[in-house]
């Protein structure tokens, strides 16, 4: 397999969840640390963190506000043509290394059946101007749908509101330890 490096999409303001979602904990480490954590499991070779230039990776978004499809169309505008970058959000703390190293195997933009993220993303010839919406994105890219395993949904949840948060830890209690307060 050709080598991928991990991009964590962590610049948004987080309003639903009122509270900066990387730096929720989960268990014990914070949101960011398992996605973190999960790409580096998974063989990313370097992990890059958009929207967050305080932190070692970290890279500012070119246009402060415009939303992650605007931070990783410049990220990747940046990047080798023909290089691949594994695009995990910051709040899907259930994703699995198996299922990111099945999109990691991949030699075109990919994403999981209903899911738009994770995906696997491919650095080429940059779309002007970049869609601002991620469906729109994967369309221009002609992006390849992978079906998802029986059991899988449940590890693509997302977290963007405390009921969530709330719900999700419920779920995996004891297995996320004794923090389980928002």
């Amino acid at each position: 397999m050709q080598g991928f490096s991990g991009v964590i999409l962590a610049g948004g303001a987080s309003r639903r969840m009122g509270r900066d979602k990387a730096g929720i904990k989960i268990g014990q480490q914070t949101m960011l640390g398992r996605m973190w954590q999960l790409l580096h499991l998974s063989g990313a070779t370097r992990i890059t963190i958009l929207g967050r230039p305080e932190l070692p990776g970290g890279v500012p978004d070119r246009v402060p506000h415009a939303g992650p499809v605007a931070a990783l169309t410049d990220f990747l505008a940046t990047q080798p043509v023909g290089s691949k970058h594994l695009v995990v959000p910051v709040d899907m703390p259930s994703l699995d290394p198996a299922m990111l190293r099945t999109l990691a195997a991949q030699n075109r933009w990919t994403f999981f059946d209903s899911h738009m993220l994770p995906l696997l993303a491919v650095a080429g010839p940059t779309i002007s101007p970049p869609p601002r919406r991620l469906k729109d994105l994967l369309a221009d890219k002609a992006a390849h749908c992978l079906p998802l395993k029986t059991g899988s949904p449940e590890t693509l949840v997302n977290l963007n509101t405390p009921d969530e948060l709330q719900c999700w830890r419920r779920s995996r209690w004891p297995r996320e330890g004794a923090s389980h307060h928002v």
